[in-house]
């Protein structure tokens, strides 16, 4: 279940942003031992044309895409990297600000908050053009224990002492540096593997693969069907109206005039 998602230098969103699926009273001070939490059933995300809402939405799809495949958008299958033949192989396909000249200097982040099996998982990267620059997995028990799973900087691992054994995974896989470790373990067979954390980390990417759903929709291309039948499409209109007033937008109604 996704508690947060943060994001930081992609597309229009230049400072670091989060949308939280908690209630206000529970994330004032930080998420509750998750025990306590209750997550929200329903998020809404609202603002003017062009203020960042789809921006954050395929910043959680390049988070998945980049954890599950290590490719680039286009690309439906594993590669070893994030390159195109084209292109230069090496080359993470990031999309940092570009109304500043320093964002395209400065790293891209992306974190998420997940209550998996009764525990707090927190996962994250940052990345730069070439190469992952952090990569981290930090654990929160039902009572609020917390443990740190791996931290990473560069190609340099630590891990916690939980688990004597995970350093031998960095060195048996020989991970490039724009490879994040969470999907070359998902490649590599994780099973093959007995430690905490690839346990952990194939809990974090299992999530991102089978329980994520991400859906976008454009009025104009059929994503609600605007084009069917007048009157389907006049139904369709009196919901819309409906769902604006419910929530007191002050629209009373839509009209649609087509220009021939």
């Amino acid at each position: 279940m996704l508690l947060s998602f943060r994001v930081e230098n992609h597309r229009s969103l230049r400072d670091e942003q989060e949308l939280i699926l908690l209630p206000s009273e529970q994330s004032e001070s930080g998420f509750p031992v998750p025990d306590e939490i209750t997550p929200l059933r329903v998020t809404g995300i609202f603002g003017a044309n062009a203020s960042g809402k789809s921006a954050l939405v395929k910043a959680l799809q390049f988070m998945r895409r980049t954890m599950i495949y290590g490719s680039v958008p286009g690309f439906g299958g594993p590669r070893s990297n994030f390159g195109t033949e084209d292109d230069d192989e090496d080359r993470i396909p990031r999309e940092p600000f570009l109304l500043d000249e320093d964002s395209a200097a400065r790293t891209s982040g992306f974190a998420v908050e997940l209550l998996l099996q009764g525990i707090r998982h927190s996962y994250g990267f940052t990345v730069n053009d070439s190469e992952v620059a952090e990569e981290w997995l930090h654990l929160q028990t039902g009572d609020g224990e917390e443990h740190v799973v791996f931290e990473r900087e560069g190609l340099a691992f630590t891990y916690g002492d939980r688990d004597p054994d995970a350093p031998e995974l960095t060195d048996l896989l020989n991970l490039a540096p724009s490879a994040l470790l969470i999907s070359v373990l998902a490649n590599a067979s994780p099973n093959m593997f007995h430690s905490e954390t690839v346990r952990a980390l194939s809990r974090v990417r299992n999530w991102f693969r089978s329980s994520l759903r991400l859906r976008q929709g454009d009025m104009m291309r059929g994503g609600t069907g605007m084009r069917r039948a007048p009157s389907d499409r006049l139904d369709r209109l009196d919901r819309l109206a409906l769902l604006a007033q419910a929530v007191d937008t002050g629209i009373r109604g839509y009209s649609v005039e087509e220009n021939p």
